[in-house]
């Protein structure tokens, strides 16, 4: 894989620049076999995955004894056409099945597939082969693999092979390893070593960024995020999180500027747009929404994540304008994609229906999904979610103070807050001090998220409960 650096140069923009005459021409460009790997990977890059594997497929013609232009062209289809089989396909073009882009491909693709044993047996077999001195090197590279999956196990299990752990390379590796386990602390105090090492590393600073945010420290997520555009003013990883930094501390403007940045830059990409949708809905410009995610809905939407995000914001946003048929068919869409579990699509229907002031309906479809057999807990939880959005405070407060004795914590965590909401509008005062204690040491964060209008804007979350008492004592000697 070609540096970031290296695409800025200008040995590789003598390359792009004879490869785009001779594109222009209609003539073959003379080239070696590496720097059309390198072209592949930049057009990807920049979200020109059409022409990139359009670049591939030349190459394989042009070197069909070279791995290379085989493994690109698989993992194009792999990791933007979402087709294990089409992949499969290209990576049987390779002549020499020992060269290890192939394996981990191969390997890649098993994952893609589910078959985690498959990928793991190959990978050992083919490491009994390296020698000593590549074998740390092998082990990182499949660790990464397993990371990139989120497979915290297997990854642990391959950066415990390694025997040099003093490596920039390891530390990173096992700093991403330990944001995916919770271990927040842990992996910024390994981050800063490498940032104290390498200040001026992007990669190092997005890691960082991305720790922090999953920590809930906004803030400091936001600051690594502008380091690492400091470097790379175009970082895609870099200008997602700042935005998002931005989104979810309520500046949706400065998020849109970040978000109008990116999809300048890499147009082809749905999830610029997908996510700059978002924040026009949060500036109730709804109609340029609207036109953000019809833009999304024409790009590459093979990622199943993406193509989820997508229907879910169309659902909601066509539910907001009042068309139920359409909030129907994403719906639909949604189901078709990961079927819901059971009750839960008769929930978000009854949900369309509320929004549009249709009670009957939804009530209707409220009874159906609470009367399935075995229904869950958090199907409760969603239809007290849909009552409290659409403002039919007392019915939520009766929901979520029936499920506070259900047996999953998860959803006991969660209703504290939104019970302080209720109990706030319905003037419980006393229920709402003990609710807005109970929802900040069950999850401070999500208690922030939910009551923050109710209090002081800077003031955290921790702080909610003595100035929920203060302000209730004074209202009481008044």
């Amino acid at each position: 894989m070609a540096d970031k650096k290296y695409f800025r140069s200008r040995k590789f923009l003598n390359i792009l620049r004879m490869y785009t005459d001779s594109e222009r021409e209609g003539v073959p460009c003379i080239i070696s076999v590496e720097d059309y790997s390198d072209l592949v990977e930049y057009f990807c890059l920049q979200g020109e995955v059409d022409r990139g594997r359009f670049v591939a497929e030349r190459a394989c013609m042009l070197y069909p004894d070279s791995y290379q232009p085989f493994v690109m062209r698989a993992r194009i289809s792999l990791l933007y056409d979402n087709d294990t089989k089409a992949a499969l396909h290209y990576l049987n073009g390779v002549v020499d099945k020992t060269e290890l882009e192939y394996i981990y491909t191969l390997a890649d693709i098993y994952i893609a597939e589910g078959d985690i044993t498959k990928a793991n047996r190959l990978l050992r077999d083919s490491y009994k082969n390296e020698s000593d001195e590549e074998k740390d090197d092998y082990c990182l590279d499949v660790a990464e693999l397993f990371i990139d999956h989120d497979l915290a196990k297997e990854a642990k299990t391959w950066l415990n092979r390694c025997k040099n752990r003093r490596s920039a390379d390891y530390k990173e590796l096992n700093a991403r390893l330990m944001m995916m386990r919770g271990e927040y602390e842990e992996s910024k105090s390994l981050l800063d070593e490498l940032l104290d090492e390498d200040p001026f590393s992007g990669r190092h600073w997005n890691t960082m960024a991305a720790t922090q945010f999953m920590d809930g420290d906004v803030e400091k997520s936001l600051e690594s995020s502008e380091f690492a555009l400091a470097i790379d003013p175009y970082d895609k990883e870099a200008l997602l999180n700042k935005a998002n930094c931005l989104g979810v501390l309520g500046n949706h403007e400065a998020a849109l500027k970040c978000y109008d940045r990116y999809c300048e830059r890499y147009p082809e990409e749905a999830r610029g747009h997908i996510y700059r949708g978002i924040s026009m809905l949060s500036l109730q410009r709804w109609d340029e929404a609207m036109e953000c995610y019809e833009t999304a809905e024409t790009k590459d939407l093979s990622d199943d994540m993406q193509r989820e995000m997508l229907y879910l914001q169309m659902m909601h946003l066509t539910k907001l304008m009042g068309d139920t048929d359409k909030a129907f068919e994403y719906l639909e869409k949604l189901d078709n994609l990961h079927p819901y579990i059971p009750g839960m699509k008769d929930v978000k229907r009854g949900d369309i229906y509320l929004t549009n002031e249709m009670q009957k309906e939804a009530q209707e479809c409220f009874s159906k999904a609470c009367e399935t057999p075995n229904v869950s807990n958090f199907v409760m939880f969603e239809v007290a979610i849909s009552f409290y959005d659409n403002m039919y405070t007392e019915m939520a407060y009766t929901l979520f103070k029936e499920l506070t004795s259900c047996d999953d914590e998860m959803i006991r965590d969660s209703i504290y807050a939104y019970l302080a909401s209720c109990c706030h509008y319905l003037r419980k005062k006393r229920e709402f001090m003990s609710n807005v204690k109970k929802a900040v040491l069950a999850s401070p964060e999500e208690a922030r998220q939910i009551l923050h209008h109710l209090f002081p804007e800077e003031m955290d979350a921790e702080d909610y409960p003595r100035y929920a008492k203060q302000a209730y004592d004074e209202h009481a000697a008044e």
